[in-house]
Parts: structure tokens; C-alpha cells; sequence
């Protein structure tokens, strides 16, 4: 599945259920700070709660499980103090 952006063009392994992204990856050594940073972008870009990253390139599998949701935003706008400057017909 791709999901196509105007910058970028984001591809997601697995879609499971319509709720849980399942992100498969193969390396020696353990996760690195990008493989959590494309799970989170992928999560926020679909609006899906959890997050499943597998690593099958060690001996042992190695699953990390995330939740995401997204946080109110900290600012709220507010242009009352506009309403004098505005006119309409």
C-alpha cells in the first residue's frame, strides 16, 4: 500500500485488520533511531493507532510494539481582535 504525498511517497509492509501497522525489517544489530522515526511518520500519516516493528535478522525476533495518538496541539489561534478590521457586503 502507498499513500502519496506532495513531497514524498510513503509505503507501509502490512495493514492489519485496518488498525495495526506492521513495519518488517531485516538487520544484524538492533533498531535504530530511523526505524522508529518511519514507523512513527507512518503511523501519523495513516491515523493508525498501533505500530508493530520486527526484526528478523537476529538469532532471536525481536518485536517492538507501539502506541500512537496524536497530541492536542499546545496553541490555540484566536482573531476576535480582527473582527473590527473586517468588513462584508
Amino acid at each position: 500500500m502507498y499513500f502519496i504525498c506532495p513531497l514524498l511517497l510513503i509505503g507501509i509492509n502490512f495493514l492489519l485488520f485496518d488498525k495495526i501497522i506492521l513495519s518488517l525489517k531485516c538487520f544484524p544489530n538492533q533498531f535504530i533511531q530511523a526505524h522508529y522515526i518511519q514507523l512513527f511518520s507512518e503511523l501519523k500519516v495513516w491515523n493508525k493507532g498501533l505500530g508493530l516493528l520486527v526484526n528478523y535478522g537476529l538469532p532471536k525476533l525481536e518485536i517492538k510494539r507501539y502506541i500512537f495518538k496524536e497530541k492536542e496541539p499546545i496553541f490555540q489561534e484566536n482573531y476576535e481582535y480582527l473582527s473590527d478590521y473586517i468588513t462584508t457586503n
